[in-house]
């Protein structure tokens, strides 16, 4: 893992040095040697989170996703729902993603190229979600670019008792997100640095 320096980290989590510095060894050590190690095929969210999205999942007939950001999460969901929507930004991910659907013969998966525009825009990007109907999609993950934009265009599209799911959510330039999601539940699910936090849909 690439970590950011010590004063953006503290910023982060909202911590001193010494917390700072067990969260790291605990995230280092348990996350990222062993239970990546463990499990390769997880997507790289909180292993708490991901236990309860995979019941969600499992309890839904036919579910249908929508996600920003691809890879290994791709593989994930789409050996687990009816329809994955996935939108990458990056060429080379798109390219990577496509060929391990091919191996794996996944053909359930629409996934888009949208990358920034000449400018540097995300428009085409967050605004993806908008060709559907609100209240269409059982679960939508949040993994990619420009991510408090996607939550506020994904708010309507998630179905009641939906999720969403935000990863690395601790992070401050995320906040507004919990504000934006407000007719949702969230449970947040911590790991040394890191986080994932589910919202729920409820109204």
């Amino acid at each position: 893992m690439r970590y950011f320096d010590n004063r953006h980290l503290q910023a982060e989590r909202d911590c001193g040095p010494f917390e700072l510095w067990l969260r790291r060894v605990y995230s280092g050590i348990f996350y990222h040697r062993l239970y990546r190690k463990r499990h390769p095929e997880h997507p790289h969210y909180m292993p708490k989170a991901i236990t309860a999205i995979s019941s969600y999942l499992a309890n839904k007939q036919h579910p249908v996703v929508f996600e920003w950001g691809s890879g290994i999460s791709t593989i994930w969901y789409a050996q687990r729902v009816k329809t994955l929507v996935s939108i990458e930004h990056h060429e080379g991910w798109f390219f990577k993603v496509t060929d391990w659907l091919q191996e794996k013969n996944l053909a359930n998966v629409d996934l888009h190229y949208l990358p920034p525009d000449e400018a540097g825009e995300f428009q085409k990007y967050t605004q993806s979600i908008l060709q559907y109907a609100d209240n269409f999609f059982d679960l939508v993950a949040i993994d990619g670019r420009n991510r408090v934009e996607c939550a506020r265009q994904a708010a309507s599209k998630v179905k009641i008792g939906g999720y969403l799911i935000l990863d690395d959510s601790h992070r401050p330039r995320y906040q507004e997100t919990f504000s934006i999601l407000e007719n949702y539940q969230n449970q947040r699910y911590d790991f040394g640095l890191l986080q994932t936090t589910i919202f729920k849909r409820v109204k």
